[in-house]
């Protein structure tokens, strides 16, 4: 316990706002002060005739602990990302541009091959194969377009852990059925996004 807290009695009530004062409110008179209080004895300490306002002070307390707490957090984990960013680690950023999505030509060149099979009933076999030197898993969203090149549907498929030159198969569009799946066999297919982590 600091040496500004203390015990209340629940019977009592004490106006923290008036003993510890407040920014734009009259500063309390001497005899009115906490420490004035605090080292009273308890039978001096009692304040019955002024109202209960500790309430809202605490839990305006709480709230700028709990912003100062979620600051620092921020300022912390901005500092790590600039550090990583300005230690001259460009591969770091490669690596999270190839895990958002947002690398998608390049995963396509480097670490992924994508082999789009033909729309059957069952849906459209995709053959995936690592394409690079380490097991990577795969995110690959595939669209479905029509003959004007307007998106009909797509369709979304994670793999985890492909060793170098491993391959598998995976289906989608499997799901669809009535005037979707017509459309999915007059449709072309092409991958709009691939990530690699």
């Amino acid at each position: 316990m600091s040496p500004y807290e203390r015990q209340i009695d629940p019977l009592e009530s004490v106006d923290l706002t008036l003993l510890m004062g407040v920014p734009g409110q009259a500063a309390p008179s001497p005899d009115e002060t906490l420490e004035r209080v605090l080292g009273a004895p308890p039978s001096a300490q009692r304040l019955a005739s002024v109202p209960v306002a500790s309430a809202p002070v605490a839990s305006a307390s709480r709230l700028k602990l709990s912003l100062g707490i979620g600051a620092a957090v921020v300022l912390a984990v901005a500092g790590l990302l600039a550090a990583v960013s300005l230690g001259g680690n460009g591969d770091a950023a490669g690596r999270i541009a190839k895990a958002n999505g947002a690398a998608t030509a390049q995963v396509l060149a480097q670490d992924l091959g994508v082999g789009l099979g033909t729309y059957a009933a069952g849906g459209l076999p995709v053959t995936l194969t690592n394409t690079s030197d380490r097991t990577l898993s795969y995110n690959v969203t595939v669209e479905a377009l029509d003959e004007a090149g307007r998106r009909v549907t797509l369709d979304a498929v994670f793999t985890t852990a492909l060793t170098p030159n491993q391959s598998t198969v995976v289906t989608l569009f499997s799901h669809h059925t009535g005037a979707t799946a017509a459309a999915l066999g007059a449709s072309t297919f092409r991958v709009v996004e691939a990530s690699s982590y």
